[in-house]
């Protein structure tokens, strides 16, 4: 099943959502149905992660960053931001104090 979800705004708010359902063609079941296969099977070189489905690769498995939540990502972004920040005060040796 082909699927879309729009919201529905009255007065300018959600109020809810709806959804279009279209019947896929026989090749888009075939083509679902192999993918599906070499996914279970651990052949493709596909797999899912957080509901995506992504090539296998061993460069992706090293990036820890890829595996963190989101509030996660937010929280180490913010992190190496603050430390950049503070590293960019030091590195001027205190010049911009010295006038």
């Amino acid at each position: 099943m082909e699927a879309t979800a729009a919201p529905v705004i009255e007065q300018g708010c959600i109020v809810g959502f709806t959804s279009i359902r279209v019947k896929p063609s026989r090749a888009h079941v075939t083509a679902a149905e192999q993918a599906y296969r070499a996914l279970n099977d651990g052949r493709g070189g596909l797999e899912v992660h957080a509901g995506a489905v992504l090539r296998r690769s061993a460069l992706r498995r090293l990036n820890l960053f890829a595996t963190l939540s989101l509030g996660a990502r937010i929280g180490a972004s913010t992190l190496l931001v603050a430390l950049l920040f503070i590293a960019s005060l030091g590195a001027d040796g205190g010049a911009a104090r010295r006038g």
